[in-house]
């Protein structure tokens, strides 16, 4: 009998201590899975500027347009549309600010450092009047019913290539929420 209880034991404990470990390795790979990898919903972002920037996820697929196409074919949708620093000077322009202050979907400013949304929000500001003091990586809005939602996405003072897809996976998730 105490043959058996302590054989039942041994292959208990062995039974035990092999879950812990796998679940110790399956949490490691999904740490490791999840550092630079967007794992959410496919998107579909519109992109005014330069999109070679922008990092590539296999789930995310970016479409360039002039926004002079998107004012002119607002029948279009995205998940999102992103603007770079490239494209600033252009988006600036009054004639863009009806457009920006409609859309439905979030729009989001690559490389913003400095510069407020005001910018593209409001007629007669500008890019030189919208200087703020902000380190802001990214920032970004989408007109609700009511309300407008900003976000603003910093990157860490010692920067790397990792931070940088990591940041994207933050805006990513945020587009993926705001689909919902």
């Amino acid at each position: 009998m105490f043959k058996k209880l302590s054989l039942i034991f041994l292959l208990l404990s062995i039974l035990i201590i092999s879950g812990c470990v796998k679940s110790s390795e399956s949490k490691e790979k999904q740490e490791v899975g999840t550092t630079n990898n967007y794992e959410g919903a496919s998107l579909k972002i519109g992109v005014v500027g330069n999109e070679d920037k922008l990092p590539k996820f296999s789930n995310v697929s970016y479409q360039k347009r002039e926004l002079n196409d998107l004012v002119n074919n607002q029948e279009e949708n995205f998940d999102a549309l992103i603007i770079t620093n490239e494209a600033f000077s252009e988006a600036d322009k009054d004639q863009f600010v009806e457009y920006f202050n409609k859309v439905k979907y979030p729009v989001f400013f690559y490389e913003a450092k400095g510069i407020s949304d005001d910018a593209f929000l409001e007629k007669g500001v500008t890019l030189e009047s919208s200087k703020i003091n902000s380190s802001a990586y990214i920032r970004g809005y989408v007109n609700k019913e009511k309300e407008r939602v900003k976000w603003v996405l910093h990157l860490p003072d010692n920067k790397n290539k990792s931070d940088k897809e990591n940041i994207f996976i933050q805006l990513f998730e945020i587009i993926d929420e705001n689909k919902r």
